[in-house]
C-alpha cells in the first residue's frame, strides 16, 4: 500500500508542530523573559522537609539529626512555580560538602564559581545545573557561610530573577 497525498501532508504537518513545539519550548526555557514588566513572586506555601536521601547518606542539618530543610514555593507572575530549598548546618565546610553533593547529583552543570555577597566578597559558592530527575528543570544553588540555598524552576532566567530578589 502506497502513501497517499493526504498521508504526506499528514506527516509534515506533524514534523512541523513537532518542531515548532521544540522550538517553543527552549525559547521558554533557555531565553530571556520579554523585556518590559519585571517578574513578581509571590509565596503561596512554606514548610519544611527532609531529605531522606541526604540524611542516609551522613548529612546533619545545625540542631537535626537529620537533613532538615526549610521549604517554599513562590508563584511567578509569569504562571511558573519555583521552589526554594534552604539550611543552615553546622560550618561552612559542611554546607560546601552538601553544596558539592548535591551538585554532583545533577544531570549537567551550566555555570560553577563563587558566590559574592552584595559587596561583591566571596562568602560562598554557587552553580547554576540541570536539575536531576526533571527532564526540563534547572536549579541555582548557593552557600553563603554554613548556609545552603537550592531554587528550582522550569524557566532558568525565572530562577536567576528570584534569586536576585532573594538575596538582596
Amino acid at each position: 500500500m502506497g502513501v497517499t497525498d493526504s498521508m504526506k501532508r499528514l506527516l509534515v504537518f506533524l514534523a512541523v508542530l513537532t518542531v515548532t513545539s521544540f522550538a517553543h519550548q527552549a525559547r521558554l526555557l533557555w531565553a530571556e523573559k520579554p523585556s518590559g514588566k519585571p517578574l513578581e513572586f509571590r509565596a503561596v506555601v512554606m514548610g519544611e522537609i527532609v531529605d531522606g536521601e541526604a540524611t542516609r547518606a551522613g548529612f546533619r542539618t545545625d540542631g537535626w539529626d537529620r537533613t532538615h530543610l526549610g521549604t517554599t514555593i513562590f508563584q511567578a507572575s509569569d504562571g511558573e512555580k519555583l521552589y526554594v530549598d534552604y539550611a543552615s548546618f553546622s560550618s561552612a565546610q559542611e554546607a560546601r560538602r552538601y553544596f558539592d553533593w548535591k551538585v554532583a547529583r545533577c544531570k549537567r552543570i551550566l555555570k560553577q564559581g563563587t558566590y559574592t555577597d552584595a559587596k561583591t566578597k566571596s562568602v560562598g559558592h554557587r552553580a547554576e545545573v540541570v536539575a536531576a530527575g526533571d527532564e526540563n528543570g534547572f536549579a541555582v544553588m548557593w552557600t553563603a557561610g554554613a548556609r545552603f540555598r537550592e531554587i528550582i524552576a522550569k524557566s532558568l532566567p525565572d530562577a536567576l530573577e528570584l534569586e536576585r530578589q532573594y538575596r538582596h
